[in-house]
């Protein structure tokens, strides 16, 4: 079920490297000066994709990982979800502190060869044998939701408001009075919450029971995915005097290179030797200076990515965007 690192595309490794390097540093916590990715990822699915919906990365060199589901051993490392698209947010679920959902899934599903991993919900997992039987399950399941289907929801496009009184004012708490519910503004449609008959039956309805909320959520995520897609284009801004810390996916070499470079000090962190920290120095100048980090790896696999440095006092278009998007759910 498990793959390594090193199969997956450059470009997801290195979206998901930024992404902690940017948590570690905004954080601050021992928890995780030493964190680092681990050799090995898991698929995940949805019920509504075919493909791989997510990565699940495994975060090593943590103080101390809690056990998920009451579990007294833990499997000793934390994790970071990853979407491979734009239908969830970029990195909807991740924890420094508990054991990735598969891991535990893994062994509660103790009789049963775990196969494939299904994200349900924001925080429900679901392990399937090799025939996409149910095994077991972490979180609350989805309910089904009666009534939504037969809805127009877009004539429940607005805002509704209900407002609770009592009919009539009392002297203190003790007198008992009816209370006045009055609905305003648009009226919402009946709907009932129920539990599935079974995990095949909520499979097979996921797609169209859910999907005005996968719409929304895909819509929410766009933003993200925006900022992802300009630090990809532009590269990313480094105020004069400020540090950057750039992690490499293995043992590597660098080269600073472009107009930039000699205004740029490298130095190599403290608890990651396999990274390199970019100071930008004074450039001087009066607009954004670029340049590039040129990484080779070992086996021969190359990145070059963009940076800019933005001097004191220089408007900037960039200058409001961090180094990397923070999003902690």
């Amino acid at each position: 079920m498990r793959i390594n690192i090193q199969k997956l595309p450059l470009e997801l490794r290195r979206r998901v490297a930024n992404k902690l390097e940017s948590l570690k540093a905004a954080d601050n916590e021992v928890q995780l000066e030493t964190a680092q990715l681990g050799e090995n990822v898991c698929p995940v699915y949805r019920p509504d994709m075919k493909e791989i919906a997510y990565w699940e990365f495994e975060i090593v060199g943590l103080k101390s990982i809690a056990a998920r589901d009451h579990r007294e051993k833990s499997s000793g490392t934390g994790f970071m979800l990853a979407s491979v698209g734009m239908h969830d947010m970029p990195f909807p679920h991740f924890s420094f502190s508990v054991e990735p959902p598969s891991r535990a899934l893994e062994t509660k599903a103790a009789n049963g060869k775990v196969a494939k991993i299904v994200k349900l919900d924001t925080l429900c997992y679901a392990a399937e044998d090799d025939k996409g039987n149910y095994l077991m399950h972490l979180g609350q399941m989805p309910l089904k939701i009666e009534g939504l289907q037969a809805a127009d929801l877009s004539k429940y496009d607005g805002i509704s408001t209900v407002t609770v009184s009592p009919s009539k004012i009392t002297a203190n708490d003790k007198s008992k009075t009816e209370l006045v519910i009055k609905t305003e503004g648009v009226k919402v449609p009946k709907l009932k919450m129920t539990g599935w008959n079974n995990y095949g039956e909520m499979k097979k309805g996921f797609s169209k029971m859910y999907s005005p909320f996968l719409k929304a959520l895909a819509e929410r995520a766009s933003k993200a995915w925006e900022i992802e897609q300009l630090i990809l284009k532009f590269g990313e801004g480094i105020h004069e005097g400020d540090k950057l810390t750039i992690p490499f996916l293995s043992a590597a070499k660098i080269k600073v290179t472009g107009d930039g470079a000699e205004f740029i000090k490298t130095s190599t962190p403290k608890f990651n030797k396999n990274a390199v920290t970019l100071l930008a120095l004074a450039t001087n100048k009066n607009q954004e200076v670029n340049f590039q980090l040129d990484i080779s790896y070992t086996n021969g696999t190359k990145e070059s990515l963009p940076f800019f440095i933005v001097p004191k006092g220089t408007p900037s278009n960039f200058k409001s965007e961090l180094p990397h998007f923070i999003n902690k759910n």
